[in-house]
């Protein structure tokens, strides 16, 4: 269940970095969870994002 979720995250996250996508969540709730995902997903890839935040 995790791994789907962490693919879901990043799949929403390369659509809206190339443009296909111009909204990420409808609810502050829905974005909190997208971006648990992608936090879980740049931790496990061993990326450093923190500069971004």
């Amino acid at each position: 269940m995790k791994a789907q979720k962490m693919a879901g995250s990043l799949s929403t996250l390369l659509r809206n970095a190339c443009g296909n996508m111009h909204t990420v969540a409808y609810s502050q709730e829905e974005y909190a969870r997208w971006t648990e995902g992608v936090s879980d997903v740049m931790g496990y890839l061993g990326i450093d994002y923190s500069f971004y935040r």
